[in-house]
């Protein structure tokens, strides 16, 4: 997606960062994540299971497949960051509010 004046990530990656102090230490601001490597897999589940998990937060299960509802593994790997590289998984009930 490059052009003779340059690409795309080259004016993406332009804003100018400030720094910042966390608990951690130091962290720019915005926080850049040039090549990230993500997978997602679907799982099937009852409606009773996901129910489970979501009690009190008046949401209700939604991504259903037949007779089954779906939750999401998420797999991802930021491998160039203005953090340094790390992994991360992420599990996700796909939901909408409740009519609570």
């Amino acid at each position: 997606m490059g052009n003779s004046t340059g690409s795309f990530s080259d004016s993406f990656f332009a804003a100018p960062q400030r720094e910042v102090l966390l608990s951690a230490g130091k962290a720019l601001l915005p926080c850049y994540f040039r090549k990230v490597h993500y997978t997602v897999a679907l799982f099937k589940t009852s409606r009773a299971a996901l129910e489970k998990i979501l009690t009190g937060t008046d949401l209700v299960p939604a991504l259903k497949w037949g007779n089954h509802y779906m939750v999401a593994l998420g797999l991802i790997r930021y491998a160039s960051t203005d953090l340094g590289a790390y992994d991360e998984v992420i599990l996700s009930v796909p939901s909408i509010p409740g009519k609570g």
